[in-house]
């Protein structure tokens, strides 16, 4: 079972606290989740936690949390939190406000787990998949949607 709990983006919640709170069971009941940064700090703050660099939801985290649009240090990244550690998997920032971009980051690192990637590995790719694709709405100009029509710059970063 995979959840992204849907509650905030850019530093802000989009939803009444009431709804952040009700994402805590959904999570403890999942095997892998897929928050933005802003989701993650909103989730630790309900579920009690002090919020830093180490933000854990103790039961009610799942097996596996990758926490997307990340930073460390100067770094952009996603982080993997899982088996209690905590790893950072740097990527490119592209400056975009494009709707879809993490459930295609979240559909790109379950397919690359279909196909026997771990996770790390999985992160690292949907990374990169993720952020051509916003380079080529961009490029094709589709205001702030998503367009994934495929082209030679993907298939370049398939495998």
């Amino acid at each position: 079972v995979h959840v992204d709990p849907i509650c905030g983006d850019e530093g802000r919640a989009y939803v009444p606290q009431t709804l952040v709170d009700a994402w805590l069971p959904v999570l403890a009941q999942a095997d892998v989740a897929f928050p933005n940064h802003t989701e993650w700090t909103l989730l630790a703050r309900a579920a009690g936690r002090d919020v830093g660099d180490d933000i854990w939801l103790g039961a009610a985290s799942p097996a596996t949390v990758i926490v997307t649009s990340s930073r460390k240090g100067q770094a952009w990244g996603n982080r993997l939190l899982q088996s209690g550690q905590d790893r950072f998997v740097p990527a490119t920032r592209v400056d975009a406000r494009l709707r879809g971009t993490g459930d295609l980051f979240a559909a790109c690192c379950l397919r690359a787990r279909r196909f026997g990637l771990d996770w790390f590995e999985a992160v690292h790719l949907a990374a990169r998949q993720t952020e051509c694709v916003i380079r080529s709405s961009r490029r094709i100009g589709r205001g702030d949607t998503l367009c994934l029509q495929p082209g030679p710059a993907c298939e370049a970063v398939e495998h």
